[in-house]
């Protein structure tokens, strides 16, 4: 080989070296820093975080997550709503979750109705069915005269007299005249009834206790443990020795506990004298 096609050789040899290193020394096409459009995104991968329940109040994982090959699969949760007083209980204390339950929830019932809740007092209870206090009041105090009232206007009437049968008539047929009054009874006492233009004695009839008790058929007790109330009354006419009178004695007898255990009218008419 001649010197010439030597030297040819080695400059070609020199200058494929050179231009080597310098293309070793360039960046890589879609290396950091040296992408454009055609270069595809880079792929970056991250652990999946493990799924849990919530971790609010109320809260539990009956089951946790498992990794199933390529993700997690669902926690099994369960939520628990904090409790509450039962209802009409007062809450003294509000229940705290301490991470598994709720705790602390303290409850009591209501204070009892106190003594002045009746006007007139308890007719029964207070007592406590769980949820609230139950109890009647009794009744307030009704107008013993206004009670006997009521009575013989509403219901069916045992009228009875001297010379007269026991006979049932209703009260719409009476008309007071005279509201009712308290006597009390007494063995040795007569008992006079005055109407404004007329007198009427006992010796006319059922006008006093003792005897308008046997015409209600109530025990002798009643003379003395019923409060008896008596008034008049205009109704029916009744014949007295070819005389037509319409007026009436009323006598009622109230329990003690105020109800009405019965009314009496007794037909009366003037007196020319006065009882002994």
């Amino acid at each position: 080989m001649g010197l010439t096609k030597w030297v040819v050789r080695w400059a070609l040899l020199v200058c494929m070296l050179a231009m080597a290193h310098v293309a070793s020394a360039r960046p890589v096409r879609c290396s950091y820093g040296y992408q454009d459009s055609s270069c595809p995104p880079n792929l970056v991968n991250a652990p999946q975080p493990q799924p849990q329940c919530p971790a609010s109040a109320g809260w539990t994982t009956t089951a946790a997550s498992q990794w199933i090959g390529s993700q997690w699969s669902a926690p099994s949760c369960n939520y628990q709503a904090p409790p509450s007083c039962p209802s009409g209980w007062q809450e003294m204390a509000g229940p705290s979750w301490n991470g598994s339950a709720w705790v602390g929830l303290s409850c009591q019932p209501p204070p009892p109705p106190g003594p002045n809740t009746c006007q007139d007092g308890f007719a029964s209870g207070p007592a406590w069915n769980g949820s609230a206090w139950v109890y009647a009041c009794n009744a307030q105090p009704q107008n013993p005269a206004a009670i006997c009232t009521a009575a013989t206007a509403s219901s069916t009437v045992t009228v009875s007299g001297v010379g007269f049968s026991i006979h049932n008539v209703p009260g719409t047929q009476f008309t007071q005249y005279q509201n009712f009054s308290q006597i009390v009874w007494g063995p040795n006492t007569d008992h006079y009834f005055n109407w404004p233009t007329m007198a009427v004695d006992d010796p006319f009839g059922n006008t006093d206790i003792n005897n308008a008790r046997l015409g209600m058929g109530l025990p002798q007790s009643a003379d003395w443990v019923d409060s008896w109330y008596f008034g008049t009354y205009t109704g029916p006419q009744f014949d007295i020795n070819g005389t037509l009178y319409n007026t009436y004695f009323a006598a009622c007898a109230l329990s003690p506990t105020g109800s009405v255990d019965g009314v009496q009218l007794t037909p009366s008419y003037p007196a020319v004298y006065d009882a002994n």
